[in-house]
């Protein structure tokens, strides 16, 4: 899971978490705001509250952690390539789910929109950012490096 706290110092978006699942989405949610719903664990005995869904996107199937970059940019990692995704913050609206609140209360959306695919490989590993070149290894024995 990712969170925006390195690329958000001074709060003026929500915090937010991003995450890559099994069933072919990216999930884009709030750290501190609730849905109002519940779900329960694998034993079905105990209900937990969920989290505020903020925007959802399918890139694929992954079961590796995307990674946030300067811009708002996010890199997801999944077995359908490397996907380089925009996400911009909307303030005062939806984006594509629900909104959240940043440390001054002002109500904020998201919006994601994928910029490129790199389908070369399939990934299982978290990508790094060094020097604006993303570093990821391949299931095909490979270290890509994109910039």
């Amino acid at each position: 899971m990712a969170i925006n706290d390195e690329y958000n110092p001074d709060k003026q978006y929500p915090d937010i978490w991003i995450t890559l699942a099994i069933d072919g989405n990216l999930y884009v949610g709030s750290q501190h705001e609730l849905s109002g719903e519940t779900t329960l664990d694998m034993l079905n005995k105990k209900k937990y509250p969920v989290p505020k869904l903020l925007a959802k996107m399918n890139v694929g199937p992954s079961i590796a952690t995307p990674i946030i970059t300067s811009g708002n940019k996010i890199v997801a990692p999944t077995y359908n390539g490397l996907h380089l995704i925009q996400m911009e913050f909307v303030k005062g609206k939806k984006g594509d789910g629900e909104t959240a609140r940043n440390a001054a209360g002002e109500e904020y959306g998201v919006r994601l929109k994928k910029l490129d695919t790199f389908t070369a490989g399939s990934f299982e590993a978290t990508p790094i950012v060094w020097d604006d070149t993303v570093y990821c290894s391949s299931r095909d024995g490979y270290l890509y490096a994109l910039s």
